[in-house]
């Protein structure tokens, strides 16, 4: 899911809604692995950017 709201960050969406099934559980798992894993693409994409450049 990670890859997927990289590719909405690519177009420029900076803010997301998520919601799931369990919104206890689901916002567990986002903050302990979606969001920290999204910040990483993010940060490894614009390293590779900075490098192209």
């Amino acid at each position: 899911m990670a890859d997927a709201l990289l590719d909405y960050y690519d177009l420029g969406v900076t803010t997301f809604l998520i919601r799931g099934f369990d919104p206890l559980e689901d916002a567990t798992d986002y903050g302990r692995e979606l969001i920290p894993r999204t910040r990483e693409l993010v940060a490894q994409r614009l390293q590779s950017q900075r490098k192209a450049a």
